[in-house]
Formats: structure tokens, C-alpha cells, sequence
């Protein structure tokens, strides 16, 4: 720990499908906010993005993998 720059506690971990994201949570992994951009197109552009990386690997958004929702927060220094 001594030479990180940033610990990060672990709060919560839990297994659910890709599909069932969300729109807080395509937020939370790196996704666009606009004040008036739906879910659906949180969505949409969340499942751009899991293809562009996943799809390939035969792990695509139309396949619904399980995955692992870790939610953790920043331990001040």
C-alpha cells in the first residue's frame, strides 16, 4: 500500500446478467451523462460499448453472460 496512489474499499459484490444494468450503474462504468438522456440510451450506448470489447470473445450483449457488479468506494489516504 505504500507506494499506491489510491485504496479502494470494496462495498458490495453481486452476480447478475449484462442486461440487467442499470442506467446509474452505465453511468458508474465510464457512460455519458446528459441531464436529459434516457435509459434507454444509456443502454444503447452501453451495449455499443460491451460489444466493442466483448463481442468478439463470443461474450456479447446478446448472449446475456453473467458478470460481476462490484461497487467500491475511495479510502481517503
Amino acid at each position: 500500500r505504500w507506494a499506491s496512489r489510491l485504496t479502494l474499499e470494496i462495498t458490495e459484490i453481486r452476480v447478475e446478467r449484462v442486461q440487467a444494468i442499470s442506467g446509474r450503474d452505465c453511468i458508474a462504468e465510464g457512460g455519458e451523462h446528459e441531464t436529459r438522456t434516457s435509459d434507454v440510451t444509456l443502454w444503447g450506448r452501453y451495449r455499443n460499448l460491451w460489444d466493442s470489447l466483448n463481442a468478439k470473445r463470443g461474450y456479447g450483449w446478446d448472449t446475456n453472460p453473467w458478470v460481476w457488479a462490484i461497487t467500491f468506494k475511495k479510502v481517503p489516504a
